[in-house]
């Protein structure tokens, strides 16, 4: 089956959300990302009343349908009843479930069907509404203080997440996601293996699908093989150069970049990073470990080191059906949620979920002190993927254990911080056995910054190459 999830932006009510940016023609273009980590910009765009509004990253904000709720539960009970028909179904509350997720992978398992639905994904509830309550009322306010509403769950007591800055808006605020009858959430694990709280608020069942954290590696190995075949596909595609050349000269057209982008040609996260601007730094961003006979971009100046780097993404790569995965010997467990039920995910856990009905969701993450050891290795995760982080991990544990006062996670701390100064000071050493390295402070920088080659944190040091000829073009890195 060819499943065609469509990212959408929903409106909860029919007033018009101002200053929401779109990835068009008018701003992408003209966007400068190299300064994403300047305390200037700060992945914030300026519109023209001078308010600040967030700014997602491209693919998230592709063009799309704007629906109220009830609109898009008339738009998925009416796909329900088409693909019931299809199959000479009667849709009524006595259907089963099991019977609807069973059809699912039937319509999934067979190549010549084709559905399209939609989803609203991670929808920010600092533009959006939440369905918890988050402002003070002058009724009751006992939902407002509750521990299980979504927005108290992160900086709670115990929730090792109280200690991060609160401009950590995309880890600390819920966000909501609705989906249409059929739609899917492709196998994922949270950013920095956060657990993760979900709530259905209203709708029909979504069954949800789990791999093991004990089979985080194994599930990763299989996803490999797969990557690799998609990578070598690409390759081929790119290959034809007849019809890349005539892809680019068609790039300067407004109409046919409008289209490319709506269509996410252009912005797909698992696309290769451009190289830096200054040519120079070029070979600081191949992989001297590949000889691939097929190259998708020949790197000037880079001679024998490699070809450029091929960044494999884990999260929302692919859907893959969980009896495949049960069949290569990967753990897989499933549950239903029906409304007013929570989902709490794991660390390390790989998560995929279908809507068998028209869903509306609320999520956040949250941490607890089992999650402290985990940190570290969740960070080299986030590196190895080129994935922005969410916040500095060295500066989080190290503002954690200047300001709890609860001995059992100093205890865990303890261990955990020794051994990654060790391994800071042993890194540190290397480098200044390099001649001609200058070493410098820059303590006094309060800004979380990433370094240029793989998107990694910065702190608590990095490298810095410097052109001679132009002193004002840099390249950071990590090693």
């Amino acid at each position: 089956m060819v499943l065609i999830c469509l990212e959408l932006l929903v409106l909860r009510y029919l007033s018009n959300k101002m200053h929401i940016t779109v990835s068009d023609y008018a701003t992408l273009p003209t966007y400068d990302f190299y300064k994403w980590s300047h305390p200037a910009s700060s992945s914030i765009l300026s519109v023209s009343n001078n308010d600040n509004v967030e700014d997602c990253s491209p693919y998230e904000t592709r063009v799309s349908s704007l629906y109220n709720i009830r609109q898009f539960n008339d738009k998925s009970r009416a796909f329900k009843k088409q693909v019931l028909n299809k199959l000479s179904v009667e849709d009524s509350f006595k259907l089963q479930v099991q019977f609807l997720e069973n059809t699912f992978w039937e319509l999934f398992n067979d190549p010549d069907s084709v559905l399209e639905t939609e989803i609203a994904m991670k929808v920010t509830t600092k533009i959006h509404e939440s369905g918890f309550e988050n402002k003070p009322s002058t009724e009751s306010n006992e939902f407002l203080t509750h521990p299980w509403n979504l927005h108290n769950l992160p900086i709670c007591d115990n929730s090792m997440l109280r200690y991060l800055p609160s401009q950590a808006d995309s880890i600390l605020l819920p966000s909501m996601t609705f989906g249409m009858f059929y739609s899917t959430q492709s196998w994922s694990m949270e950013d920095h293996w956060l657990y993760h709280a979900d709530f259905m608020h209203m709708g029909d069942c979504k069954v949800w699908y789990f791999v093991a954290p004990e089979d985080q590696s194994k599930f990763e190995a299989f996803l490999d093989v797969y990557l690799n075949r998609k990578l070598q596909l690409d390759d081929e595609k790119i290959g034809c150069e007849a019809s890349f050349d005539t892809f680019n000269s068609m790039l300067g057209n407004q109409d046919v970049f409008s289209v490319t982008l709506e269509n996410r040609v252009l912005t797909e996260p698992s696309f290769d990073r451009a190289l830096p601007k200054n040519e120079k730094f070029a070979q600081f961003m191949v992989d001297g470990s590949k000889n691939s006979k097929v190259k998708k971009e020949k790197v000037e100046n880079v001679g024998a080191l490699g070809e450029k780097k091929r960044i494999k993404h884990f999260n929302d790569e692919v859907f893959i059906s969980p009896k495949v995965l049960q069949d290569n010997g990967i753990k897989v467990f499933a549950t239903y949620q029906q409304p007013n039920e929570y989902i709490i995910k794991f660390p390390k856990a790989y998560s995929s979920s279908v809507s068998l009905g028209t869903t509306v969701n609320e999520g956040v993450n949250f941490a607890t002190k089992s999650w402290l050891p985990l940190s570290q290795d969740a960070s080299n995760w986030l590196n190895r993927q080129s994935i922005l982080p969410n916040f500095s991990t060295w500066k989080f544990l190290i503002n954690l254990a200047r300001h709890c006062d609860d001995v059992s996670v100093i205890g865990i701390l303890e261990p955990l911080l020794s051994r990654m100064v060790g391994d800071e000071l042993d890194l540190r050493t290397q480098i200044r056995s390099v001649n001609g390295i200058k070493e410098s402070n820059n303590s006094s920088s309060s800004v979380d910054s990433v370094t240029d080659s793989d998107l990694a944190d910065c702190f608590p040091s990095y490298i810095k190459l410097t052109d001679l000829q132009d002193k004002k073009s840099c390249f950071t890195m990590l090693n």
